[in-house]
């Protein structure tokens, strides 16, 4: 038997050992046990096994033990690491020592001479132990890691002396319930590492493998666990960085464990596969220590590619717009503060171009927002060919999008390239069978002239944009400080704006409309006005469209509506007869479900007979709200009220909802009356609304008459009435 036996010179046979052993050869000061060919049975019952039960009590008793367990509890464990001598040649003891695990190997000329034998723990014990003071004839070595039970001489002599059969067989039984005990505990400890999803194993000072579970063999590829002992841990699963390239052993945070024993965790790098494949890990890496020195590394990882995963959407919907794909205002941001620290090393320009879609609400409105998501798409794509390479095109939300232009050698480099962005909204974007055309308004903002931060950077191109398209759109406009300073005009009045109605900072003047035939007072307009506390009586040309961005023009309106009518009721309680008075609904005031009972309790409130009430709506909110706007103006006329189309002439002036809206008045905008006596085109465009109104059986009022020459001209067309400065100032 290559584990145990052996045949030397000068050796001669033990006996007396006791039936449950095999044969034993003695050297000079060395015995060599030989694993037992079967179990001790188990003792239970009568008979001779009870007879050899109670010879062991005899013996234990005479040695001063009460039982095996107490002979245990005198008896240590030993361990041997690999390599470690147990018994040299020359040496003199006298100690018994029961194999428990591990293994061990036997030279006899010295330990750089081949193993004469190889002792391995089975079933029972290999035994070694020196039989008298003579030295030793042959080393006895560790072969890998392992433990014995030590057996002091003051417990082995007296058994062995007492009994030397039964005492034999009571220390193999001893080495049994040990060896049992020790793979029962070894069972439980390999259980648990391979029932945890982590991945867990231990390196050598050398990091060489020393173990592993299960999971850390299957995440990495391997077939079982013996594929991976005894290997060089970072060459085989940690030799290469996440970008591919090389990751020396010395740079290894798991090998600078080893050296500052000390733990480390690291969650940026990645372990390799069998296959080549590799995978993001989370790790843990610990020493090893035994007797106060490091022997050894154990590392815990966990495969974090979902983790990853979901870490590159959240950072993707951090930094980019979801519908386009392009970068959102944040990764804009971020993209320009670094531009703005390089270009300051450079004598080089950098622009932000803020650019805003035209009426993009009328295709969202007529197409459907899907539609509307799908332009937004093509027009990114759009975008993205017009810029070169190193520059970001950036959706900042609903319609507007950015572009940041980086390493400009000259400011007049960048018209052209504003000029291709517009050239590039000429050609149609084909919409599930439509084909629409859509322009933009582009405001500029250059560095270092403009701005010095990315916050300023935007705002002041936002502002030049909203110039741009103050000036009719599709087209750019450079940034000015001129423009910051009407933009912090504006600012103050939005926020003055939002509590001027709880103020009662609003008030109503009035201007009448004069009967061209009589030279009577035929109705009065209601016209609102702004008393700001600081800046004086604001005209509506500066508010009115402020209060229709902000959400207040709906508030507003009713006021003037309900004022108005209180008013009327003023003048007749006060004797005053008053003609019609007509009074401007904005597009949101018409379509607000509460429009017609707000119009009756007013009336009812003050009295009114709604025959005496004109409102003014425009064109574009007729058109705009088709069939609903129809059954509005239905129910206001049936109520007595009159309808008349304000600034008649600047939206659609279509003919078919003269036709079909029940309108008594056109009402013909002052741009057309300004220079009607000098320019052809109005002067024929004006007599042209007069006669189709005439047909068509409505009433002609014409706004901003400020010269006789005007006034004659109106008269000379037939003209019904007319208002503005020439008759009375509001």
């Amino acid at each position: 038997d290559k584990t145990t036996s052996f045949d030397l010179p000068g050796t001669s046979n033990l006996r007396g050992c006791g039936t449950n052993l095999a044969t034993w050869r003695v050297m000079p000061g060395l015995m060599v046990g030989q694993p037992m060919s079967k179990r001790i049975p188990d003792h239970r019952g009568d008979g001779p096994v009870s007879r050899a039960i109670l010879s062991r009590l005899r013996l234990l008793e005479k040695v001063g033990l009460e039982s095996v367990e107490s002979l245990l509890s005198a008896c240590p464990v030993r361990q041997l690491p690999a390599g470690e001598v147990l018994i040299s040649a020359g040496q003199k003891n006298d100690t018994l020592y029961l194999l428990l695990s591990g293994r061990l190997r036997v030279h006899l000329a010295s330990l750089e001479s081949e193993p004469v034998a190889i002792l391995e723990a089975g079933e029972s014990a290999g035994e070694l132990s020196v039989m008298d003071q003579r030295p030793a004839s042959a080393f006895v070595v560790a072969d890998q890691d392992s433990s014995l039970l030590v057996v002091p001489q003051d417990i082995f002599w007296p058994l062995i002396t007492a009994s030397h059969g039964v005492a034999r067989n009571l220390l193999v039984t001893l080495s049994q319930r040990l060896r049992s005990s020790n793979s029962s505990f070894e069972e439980r400890i390999r259980l648990l590492l391979d029932s945890t999803a982590e991945g867990i194993y231990g390196v050598d000072n050398q990091g060489n493998c020393t173990f592993s579970n299960a999971a850390c063999a299957r995440m990495l590829g391997y077939r079982d666990v013996d594929e991976l002992l005894g290997k060089d841990m970072h060459a085989l699963v940690h030799h290469t960085r996440p970008d591919g390239s090389p990751y020396p052993v010395e740079a290894c945070h798991m090998r600078q464990v080893l050296l500052d024993n000390k733990g480390t965790h690291v969650d940026d790098e990645v372990l390799w596969c069998k296959d080549g494949t590799s995978f993001p890990a989370d790790y843990w890496c610990y020493p090893i220590r035994k007797d106060g020195q490091v022997v050894g590394s154990v590392t815990t990882f966990i495969d974090i590619t979902e983790r990853k995963q979901v870490e590159q959407r959240l950072h993707h919907m951090a930094h980019y717009d979801g519908l386009t794909n392009l970068p959102n205002r944040n990764l804009l941001i971020d993209r320009l503060e670094q531009s703005l620290a390089r270009v300051r090393w450079h004598d080089r320009v950098l622009a932000v171009l803020f650019l805003d879609l035209d009426r993009f609400k009328v295709i969202n409105d007529t197409l459907g927002h899907d539609a509307g998501d799908k332009l937004l798409q093509a027009i990114a794509d759009r975008l993205s060919t017009c810029v070169r390479d190193g520059d970001t095109v950036a959706r900042l939300g609903g319609d507007e999008f950015a572009i940041l232009l980086t390493d400009v050698a000259q400011t007049k480099d960048i018209s052209p390239l504003a000029q291709t962005i517009l050239d590039a909204f000429a050609h149609c974007f084909d919409l599930e069978g439509h084909q629409v055309f859509v322009t933009a308004s582009m405001g500029i903002s250059l560095y270092p002239n403009d701005a010095e931060d990315a916050a300023s950077f935007l705002k002041n191109a936002d502002i030049a944009m909203y110039r741009a398209k103050e000036q009719g759109g599709n087209n750019y406009r450079f940034y000015t400080a001129d423009m910051n300073t009407r933009a912090v005009e504006r600012f103050t009045l939005e926020t003055a704006l939002r509590g001027a109605l709880e103020r009662n900072e609003f008030l109503l003047h009035y201007q009448p409309q004069i009967d061209l035939n009589s030279g009577r007072i035929m109705g009065i307009e209601a016209l609102v006005r702004w008393q700001h506390p600081d800046l004086g009586l604001v005209p509506p040309l500066e508010f009115i469209a402020i209060l229709e961005e902000i959400g207040l023009i709906v508030p507003v309106g009713k006021w003037v509506l309900q004022t108005t009518c209180q008013q009327v009721r003023a003048w007749r309680d006060a004797g005053i007869s008053t003609p019609r008075i007509a009074v401007n609904l904005s597009a949101r005031q018409f379509a607000d479900p509460r429009l017609m009972v707000d119009i009756r309790q007013f009336c009812n409130d003050a009295g009114l007979d709604p025959h005496l009430l004109e409102l003014e709506i425009t064109e574009s909110v007729i058109m705009k709200q088709g069939d609903s706007a129809m059954e509005t103006l239905r129910q206001l006329h049936e109520m007595g009220i009159r309808l008349a189309v304000d600034d008649f002439g600047t939206g659609y002036s279509s003919l078919a909802y003269l036709k079909r809206f029940p309108i008594q008045t056109l009402k013909i905008d002052r741009s057309f009356i300004n220079d009607v006596t000098v320019d052809t085109d109005d002067a024929t465009i004006v007599s042209a609304i007069i006669s189709l109104a005439h047909a068509l059986g409505l009433q002609v009022v014409a706004e901003g008459v400020e010269t006789p020459d005007q006034l004659q001209f109106l008269r000379s067309r037939g003209c019904d009435a007319a208002q503005g400065y020439l008759f009375s100032k509001p």
